[in-house]
């Protein structure tokens, strides 16, 4: 026991003794662009897909492209581009820096232990607003919203190989949504004697592009002026305040080869491209969470996290968070051939807390665990792969299997509960740092869903297990039961420039009305009777309502000379409406003709969005 303890003790010495800094650059940093671009082009290594990477990490990918020799260099444009990301992410200068809101101390200690401290500041301010030339149900007119954020965060090293982070942030926020009605998580017949539940269903928030605003606050908001105790809301339909916190201590040991965080920030696992993993997507919620990641060889990866879910409830904080207690893994080998294939495999759970060994260690197959253990667990399995030509683009296709039993009729039966994704990234050479990114992404009914379930630890309860946090899904951030066609173009027209034009058509079943679908939520339950006729079975389009919207788009990112100051802008056209079955029943079991509803509410807007970063980490 002694022996092993001391070895135990050695190993983090090491982690304090050797390296570099190992905090995490946050997922939005533009750098991300610029290195998936790279890797297009086979400038650099393929880097394994479990997000943010850590500042030594970028700092190597962007000298191995700065060194690069073949057929797709940089052009000098691109170079300077490069350079000065390097230079934005890598400033150590000493003391008191008030260009980019910092002051830094760095020293050695009598052991010639290296220790720096860096205290910044930073705020971002973003007002949209949403010019609806029609809408059926809230009436034309003008919708503006808010977001106002200021931080404050403290980072370092001890050493070369251990790295810490504490930021914390305060908003003002607007950002008005309408309620819709109500959503049975049950159909109509589920269980004999069994009581529907029902939630509220809103609209996006009618100020910013559909799909487009993300919650940066944690927990509940305070409306002003009842900022108290008692007066919590959970989403900031007047002008509110909120706050944030993001943490992390990070290291790695053994010559780089493992890696390690401890912390609470965004995630991304299993994404081919930035922001389209359907396993833990970069657009889910923040929660606190243990990382490790083992890559003895540049070819392969063997990551795995393991963290607390956050609880969501229309009714704030005092809400009881009862039936909420939940843990999530998701663990997931990365194989790389070069540039040209990456094929990652892996699984997922969501468990209520306890202390499960299985479930945390990485090399065990969370679904399989389960079946030796006991079915009281949400497990899914996924799987990603690309192949790639470099300097032309790559083609990939993405699986998240959540639940399906081989059975005849299964595609055709709710119970087939999963998710895919296919496209191509296409180098644009005329167009610097340019790419153009076409995808399909299917969501089928009930995925990421599960029964709330009696488990041997909460004997007393029902326990809900979605893949949720914060209220939001973790894997793609569309709900159950939609589909999405995208294609998006994005390049650097000038140096400190990037601009993108993106268009999406994204469908989803009604949560609302005497049209809704069944499994279209992130809280639907599906039955135990999961064969019984003619119920569960799904028809896309064409068994209820489902809301169309075609959303168009444009944004630029500028970087202003000299300064730590980036002025942003999006602008572009919603047009919003619903198909309805014309005869049946939702929900019967048979498919049905549907055409454009007169009774669903429809809209087309304008939207405008424009911010500023100043200070920005």
């Amino acid at each position: 026991m002694k022996k092993t303890i001391f070895i135990l003790f050695a190993v983090l010495q090491c982690s304090l003794v050797f390296g570099q800094t190992n905090t995490s650059i946050p997922l939005n940093d533009p750098v991300y662009q610029f290195l998936e671009i790279c890797e297009l082009r086979g400038l650099c290594q393929p880097l394994p897909k479990v997000k943010p990477y850590t500042l030594k990490t970028i700092l190597g990918a962007l000298t191995q492209i700065e060194n690069a020799d073949g057929r797709f260099l940089l052009t000098q444009n691109e170079r300077i581009i490069i350079q000065r990301a390097r230079e934005r992410l890598n400033n150590k200068k000493t003391g008191f820096n008030p260009q980019n809101g910092l002051y830094r101390i760095e020293t050695n200690n009598q052991e010639g232990l290296r220790i720096s401290a860096e205290a910044g500041v930073a705020a971002e301010t973003t007002l949209s607003g949403g010019f609806y030339l029609k809408d059926s149900l809230f009436g034309s007119g003008f919708e503006p919203g808010l977001d106002f954020w200021l931080s404050f965060h403290v980072v370092g090293d001890i050493g070369d190989n251990f790295s810490y982070y504490i930021g914390i942030s305060g908003g003002l926020m607007y950002a008005n949504r309408n309620y819709l009605g109500k959503n049975f998580l049950y159909y109509d017949g589920y269980e004999e004697g069994k009581k529907d539940e029902t939630k509220n269903v809103y609209t996006q928030p009618r100020a910013f592009f559909p799909y487009g605003y993300k919650a940066k606050w944690d927990g509940v908001v305070w409306e002003i002026p009842n900022i108290n105790n008692a007066d919590f809301l959970a989403w900031p339909v007047d002008f509110s305040i909120g706050y944030g916190t993001t943490s992390e201590i990070a290291g790695t040991f053994l010559s780089d080869s493992i890696f390690y965080r401890v912390g609470r920030l965004p995630r991304e696992y299993g994404g081919i491209f930035h922001g389209y993993s359907l396993d833990l997507n970069a657009a889910a919620q923040p929660f606190f969470g243990v990382d490790l990641t083992i890559s003895p060889f540049n070819w392969i990866a063997i990551s795995s996290l393991t963290g607390v879910l956050e609880f969501y409830s229309e009714e704030g904080i005092k809400a009881s968070a009862y039936g909420f207690q939940n843990m999530y893994t998701i663990s997931q080998i990365e194989l790389m051939y070069k540039n040209y294939i990456h094929f990652g495999f892996g699984s997922a759970v969501v468990w209520p807390k306890r202390f499960e060994l299985g479930y945390i260690l990485p090399i065990i197959d969370k679904h399989f665990y389960q079946m030796a253990i006991g079915d009281f667990d949400n497990t899914a399995e996924f799987a990603n792969l690309k192949l790639q030509a470099p300097g032309v683009g790559a083609v990939w296709a993405s699986l998240f299997l959540d639940e399906i039993n081989p059975e005849p009729g299964i595609f055709q039966l709710d119970r087939a509960l999963y998710a895919f994704q296919f496209g191509a990234v296409v180098n644009t050479p005329f167009l610097p740092f340019g790419k153009l990114e076409l995808s399909y992404t299917k969501i089928e009914p009930y995925v990421y869903t599960h029964p709330k379930i009696e488990t041997p630890w909460y004997s007393d309860r029902l326990m809900e297990q979605a893949f949720l946090n914060h209220g939001d899904m973790l894997g793609y951030y569309l709900k159950p039961n939609s589909d999405e066609i995208k294609a998006k173009i994005s390049f650097a027209p000038a140096a400190r420039l990037l601009a993108n034009a993106q268009y999406q058509l994204i469908r989803h079943g009604a949560e609302f009305g005497d049209l809704q679908v069944d499994g279209s939520s992130g809280l639907s339950e599906l039955g135990d009777d999961r064969s019984k006729d003619p119920h569960y079975r799904k028809f896309f389009l064409r068994d209820g309502a489902y809301e169309w919207n075609h959303i168009i788009k444009f944004g630029v990112n500028w970087e202003a000379p000299r300064t730590a100051i980036q002025i942003f802008a999006e602008t572009g056209v919603s047009i919003q409406y619903f198909t309805a079955i014309t005869e049946g029943k939702p929900n019967d079991g048979s498919p049905h003709p549907y055409k454009i509803s007169k009774t669903y509410p429809s809209s087309s807007a304008i939207f405008l969005t424009a911010g500023v970063r100043v200070f920005n980490r």
